[in-house]
């Protein structure tokens, strides 16, 4: 999954759930391509790991947050 996958799916009116994320990086992936929903067997590992990556977002994330907006992947 990446962000041209993600993209054609939004340009075709679907939505993306990822599953079953487990582990912080692949939270931290589905994160950063702002899937429509995660599924999980640790939800607690899944909303603390996202409220990290909220609070304290790192520079890379910021700028590829702005590459999403400005090619319109969101």
């Amino acid at each position: 999954m990446d962000e041209n996958f993600v993209s054609k799916l939004w340009q075709a009116d679907k939505l993306l759930y990822d599953w079953t994320v487990n582990d912080v990086n692949s939270i931290a992936k589905s994160f950063r391509l702002n899937v429509d929903g995660i599924i999980t067997d640790d939800v607690q590992l899944v909303q603390s790991s996202i409220k990290e990556l909220k609070d304290n977002p790192k520079y890379t994330d910021l700028l590829l947050n702005k590459a999403f907006d400005f090619f319109n992947f969101t």
